[in-house]
């Protein structure tokens, strides 16, 4: 039984996004149009994607497109994968096939005609066992060296486990499913913050079905029946290559009062060898965080690596990290306040029994049945988790995935300024702030007070300036009352008494003294006299008249 047709319209809306490789991204002529009207009516119900039309020349030679979310636009225009032209034109209907992964708003699109070649029902055919109802056995191939379906049972290798790493249920809910929580907090329950916090959060992703259908993937193209034969020469898991290309873009809608800074920084978690690039968009309200997978030197890898890694991945954890987001004064308090999140993923995969193909970059393999080739492109749009919905989010809309939190309006306390028991002014403050930073709006330290005779020290927590001094620069974290502390001004001190004249007679000259020798004694003590104005010369003066009239009384002596 040829499944190629079949296999090549189930890969083309089958895999998820997966470990990029790949080559040189060709010329993107690329365009967004207008939504044809029977895709428009498939996505007609999706509120949690911004999506578009999106028009690529390797779509059907560039006549049809696909409904892809708007930020996935340049991956498609860039994909390493974008030389691969064949197999490729059923992405065109990728919204109406198999998995929708979050791009129609049903779980499953009806694909009639195919039933039997659904993903999860081929293999499901071909693992059960003999004696189970359905059970259909692979023809076993006659050369031993080339039978993998022993027992007419698939070829699983790299010990792949039918139940636990297989699609098997056509029913499978195929829809990738997110959530976004303040990290070590609930996600349903709304965070309490205050002005001033830093908020970290946890954008999850659980991405396990691409894991699962990555690897279903691989079973249905190794068991196909033709051309099966050259599948098993070439023992293409342990032989074969492959070329991939894969990019993750989380978006984040951002509330008033919630800012991403410059020392905001990003993770991803699970997936390390990805680079990304954060940036800003509306006015610094929407984030927007691309995680593109670094390309190896040789634009490809053996296929058994990139499985190695697909399956030693915790997918049900892919997680960005967000640390560092602020609260700023901007935001209103006591009322709810919510980011959304959205997360998209693309992968475009190729993989063939014919290496040289991938090699060269040359799909005209595709045309030769002898081998297999098969481009297998993917787009996913996350849905909010049911056990993840906060309680704030929009009852009406159970698929927007969102984070809300509430600004608890900051605590006040009064500050009571007291001067001789009476209240002089009452200021209010934010908790733990001062005056000189907290105070509300028109308010402040009030002026220093007077007091006649008295000196203001400053306020005091105690009336007699015993307890804890407060200023403008103290922290008030409760209500308090502080009084005005004067210090009584001292009375100034008199001048000292002026000096008085020396009333004391001088002693009588000497009677040997001679006129002449009287009148020398007296000439140098006038020279002697204080200038008008020095100090003493009131005593000085005096002084002098005295020791003039004594002088004078001894000369009348001398002359009896």
């Amino acid at each position: 039984m040829n499944l190629k047709p079949h296999l090549s319209r189930i890969a083309a809306a089958t895999l998820g996004l997966s470990l990029t490789l790949g080559g040189t991204p060709t010329a993107a002529l690329a365009e967004v149009v207008p939504m044809p009207e029977e895709q428009k009516q498939a996505v007609d119900g999706n509120y949690w994607a911004e999506l578009n039309y999106h028009l690529q020349p390797s779509f059907n030679e560039g006549k049809e497109g696909i409904v892809i979310p708007t930020y996935l636009n340049n991956f498609f225009e860039t994909s390493k994968a974008d030389w691969a032209k064949e197999n490729i034109y059923e992405i065109a209907n990728m919204t109406f096939i198999f998995p929708n992964a979050g791009i129609r708003e049903e779980n499953n699109a009806e694909y009639e005609g195919y039933e039997d070649f659904w993903l999860g029902g081929f293999v499901d055919t071909y693992t059960k066992k003999p004696g189970d109802e359905g059970y259909r056995p692979h023809k076993e191939n006659p050369n031993e060296q080339y039978n993998y379906w022993k027992g007419g049972l698939q070829w699983m290798p790299y010990g792949l486990d039918e139940y636990k790493d297989l699609i098997k249920d056509v029913a499978n809910d195929y829809n990738v499913y997110g959530d976004i929580t303040e990290r070590n907090m609930s996600s349903t329950a709304i965070a309490q913050h205050k002005v001033g916090d830093t908020i970290n959060l946890d954008m999850n992703v659980d991405f396990d079905i691409y894991r699962k259908a990555m690897n279903t993937m691989l079973i249905s193209i190794i068991n196909s029946e033709f051309p099966a034969q050259e599948l098993m020469k070439r023992n293409m898991p342990e032989t074969g290559l492959a070329v991939q290309d894969g990019e993750l873009v989380f978006v984040l809608d951002l509330p008033e009062g919630l800012e991403a800074t410059g020392a905001t920084t990003y993770k991803l978690s699970q997936l390390d060898n990805f680079t990304l690039a954060a940036t800003t968009e509306k006015d610094g309200k929407r984030l927007v965080v691309k995680a593109r997978m670094n390309q190896p030197a040789n634009d490809y890898q053996m296929l058994k690596e990139l499985y190695r890694k697909i399956n030693a991945i915790n997918w049900k954890d892919i997680s960005l990290h967000i640390d560092g987001l602020k609260v700023t004064d901007k935001a209103p308090f006591d009322t709810n306040l919510t980011a959304t999140a959205y997360m998209y993923g693309a992968s475009d995969t190729i993989m063939s029994s014919d290496n040289d193909a991938i090699i060269n970059k040359d799909d005209s393999v595709a045309e030769n049945d002898a081998h297999q080739f098969s481009r297998l492109p993917y787009v996913f749009a996350a849905k909010q988790n049911t056990e993840g919905r906060d309680e704030a989010a929009p009852a009406d809309e159970p698929n927007l995935m969102t984070y809300s939190f509430r600004i608890s309006a900051p605590k006040k306390h009064s500050v009571t300024f007291i001067q001789d028991g009476k209240e002089l002014s009452k200021v209010n403050v934010e908790d733990s702030k001062t005056i000189a930073t907290g105070a509300d709006e028109g308010q402040a330290m009030p002026a220093d007070p007077t007091k006649d005779g008295y000196s203001f020290e400053g306020w005091n927590t105690v009336a007699d300036g015993s307890g804890t001094s407060f200023t403008a620069d103290t922290p008030v974290t409760e209500d308090i009352t502080v009084y005005a502390v004067f210090a009584k001004k001292e009375s100034p001190k008199p001048n000292p008494e002026p000096n008085k004249p020396d009333t004391k007679p001088s002693k009588p000259a000497s009677k040997t003294h001679s006129k002449k020798t009287t009148k020398r004694v007296v000439k140098t003590r006038k020279s002697a006299l204080p200038q008008t104005g020095d100090a003493g010369v009131l005593g000085g003066t005096a002084m002098m008249a005295l020791a003039g009239g004594s002088a004078l009384l001894a000369s009348k002596k001398l002359k009896k």
